[in-house]
């Protein structure tokens, strides 16, 4: 049984946007957008990491809310989002 532990900063290139990631509970995280580029988009987030490395999150900010859902890699440094979003961890 894997569990990601995906606290840390993120960034999410070629746009070089920024977040924090805060994990909240064994499986579930808060996430904040530290980029000014970003916080146009959304500020902030939340969502659940599963065993099987699928991850759910929720955003919102100045637009309407998005769903995405993706999988970490298994050194848990990358997440592919089905968006295609690639977030790598700092």
């Amino acid at each position: 049984m894997a569990q990601f532990n995906l606290q840390g900063r993120w960034t999410s290139p070629p746009q070089n946007f920024e977040m924090n990631l805060i994990m909240t509970g064994a499986s579930e995280f808060n996430i904040k957008a530290i980029s000014a580029e970003l916080q146009q988009y959304w500020q902030a987030g939340y969502g659940e990491v599963f065993e099987s490395g699928k991850v759910r999150a929720t955003f919102s900010g100045p637009n309407p809310d998005v769903e995405v859902q993706g999988f970490v890699t298994a050194d848990g440094q990358t997440i592919n989002w089905n968006n295609g979003g690639v977030w790598h961890r700092r």
